[in-house]
């Protein structure tokens, strides 16, 4: 008996496995344009103005609030951990109107673009809000709320998110792009010193 039920569960499980598999292929049939081995977890509910490159990982429970006018960029080799929230429109607010109708019509509504650069990592439960890019090669610590840029290879954490340090120092960012990167794509020495310089002040 006890075999039975480890068999039917097990099928169970295999089912529901493959019911998830086949509820986000059709999710990424919606996506704006998708590379090769991107790899999104159920459950996800996915749009039209998400573009995502190749070699992307999105974890499951992830949200994306994209309105009219909103994009999502997601570039290469980045992985994105569970429950993260992605918001690109901010609601308006005028003198003399209710806030609740101001949402329901949606005035003075804004819209922009979320960009994550390549080699990104985002650690679970982060939200991104409006016009924030993520730079290439950095961290974004779990449970942080990115407000603003985070530069190439920093590490931020916190509500708002911070940058608390580099990953790795100037000579060694271009060491590291050596290898992964052609040359007319990687970051100049020069280019990564002065933004270092300007965090660790």
């Amino acid at each position: 008996m006890r075999f039975i039920v480890l068999l039917l569960y097990r099928c169970f499980r295999k089912i529901c496995y493959l019911l998830q598999r086949s509820i986000i292929y059709c999710e990424m049939q919606n996506l704006g344009s998708y590379g090769k081995n991107v790899r999104i977890e159920y459950p996800a509910k996915l749009n039209n103005k998400i573009f995502i490159e190749d070699n992307v990982t999105i974890l499951g429970h992830s949200k994306f609030i994209i309105g009219f006018g909103g994009k999502l960029i997601i570039k290469k080799n980045t992985v994105c951990s569970s429950a993260l929230t992605v918001i690109t429109g901010e609601h308006g607010y005028r003198l003399g109107r209710w806030r609740k109708n101001m949402i329901e019509t949606r005035e003075n509504d804004t819209e922009s673009s979320v960009i994550i650069s390549e080699d990104v990592l985002i650690g679970a439960n982060v939200t991104l809000l409006p016009n924030v890019v993520i730079g290439r090669g950095a961290q974004v610590g779990a449970c942080s709320v990115v407000t603003r840029e985070i530069p190439p290879y920093a590490v931020a954490v916190g509500n708002p998110a911070r940058v608390i340090r580099f990953l790795f120092g100037p000579e060694e960012i271009i060491d590291h792009e050596m290898m992964l990167y052609p040359e007319n794509d990687r970051f100049k020495y020069e280019f990564l010193k002065s933004i270092q310089e300007r965090y660790n002040r």
